[in-house]
C-alpha cells in the first residue's frame, strides 16, 4: 500500500541510438505513473540519462531530473531535499560498480582461478590472507562458520580484523522470480584489489553477449 506522497510507481525505458558518424549512445528514461483512484497528491518525477563510451574506456553520462514535489513545504526545503537525494545517488554509484564487478568475478571464479589463487602454503600454521596472522587452531567447525572465515573468491582463511576482509551482501533473484536470496560474504584485500582492477567496459560487453 502506498501511504506516502513520495512513494510512487516508476516505469523505465532503455535503448540505444547510433549517430550518422557511427557513435553509439545509450539512453534511459524514468517516469512516474499516476495511481488511479488515489486521492493523495503525489510527487511526479521524470529523469533522463544519456551514456556514451569515451576514448579512455570510461563511460560519460548526462543526466537531467525534473521533480514536481506537490507539498506545502517552502521551496527552499524542497530544493534541499532534492539535492540531498541526488547526492546520495552519486555516492551510491561507486559502490554499485564495485558490486557489479564482484558479482561478475564470482560467476567466473573457475575461469579466473589462476589470477586469484593464493600462494601455496606447504605446511605450518594457517595464515590470514589479509595480515598474515597465523593460528594453530583447527579451521573445521560448521560449514557456515567455515565459509564466513574464508574469502569467497580464493577461499583463503581470514582472521576477524575488519581490515583483513571486505564484507559484502550479494542479492539474487531465485529462478522462479518470486523470491530473493541474500548472502553475506567476505573478500580478502588481494581479491578485492583484483575485482576493482577489472574493466567495467569489458564486463558490460560480456553481459551483452550472453
Amino acid at each position: 500500500m502506498f501511504v506516502d506522497p513520495r512513494e510512487m510507481v516508476l516505469v523505465l525505458a532503455t535503448g540505444e541510438v547510433v549517430t550518422a558518424n557511427g557513435r553509439r549512445f545509450g539512453y534511459e528514461i524514468i517516469l512516474s505513473v499516476p495511481l488511479l483512484k488515489s486521492a493523495m497528491t503525489r510527487t511526479q518525477v521524470v529523469e533522463t540519462r544519456v551514456f556514451w563510451e569515451q576514448n579512455d574506456g570510461s563511460v560519460g553520462m548526462y543526466s537531467k531530473l525534473i521533480v514536481d514535489i506537490r507539498t506545502r513545504l517552502p521551496e527552499s526545503v524542497k530544493q534541499a531535499m532534492l539535492c540531498r537525494g541526488v547526492m546520495r545517488f552519486w555516492k551510491f554509484i561507486p559502490r554499485s560498480v564495485e558490486t557489479k564487478k564482484l558479482r561478475w568475478c564470482l560467476k567466473r571464479r573457475k575461469a579466473l582461478v589462476r589470477d586469484i589463487r593464493p600462494p601455496y602454503q606447504v605446511t605450518g600454521p594457517v595464515r590470514c590472507g589479509g595480515c598474515s596472522f597465523s593460528t594453530l587452531k583447527p579451521q573445521d567447525g560448521s560449514s557456515r562458520r567455515r565459509n564466513q572465515n574464508r574469502c569467497e573468491l580464493c577461499e583463503v582463511w581470514l582472521c576477524s580484523k575488519s581490515s583483513c576482509r571486505s564484507a559484502c551482501q550479494m542479492t539474487a533473484v531465485v529462478r522462479d522470480e518470486a523470491n530473493i536470496c541474500q548472502k553475506d560474504i567476505a573478500v580478502c584485500p588481494r581479491c578485492m584489489a583484483f575485482v576493482r582492477s577489472q574493466s567495467a567496459a569489458n564486463i558490460a560487453r560480456s553481459e551483452l553477449l550472453r
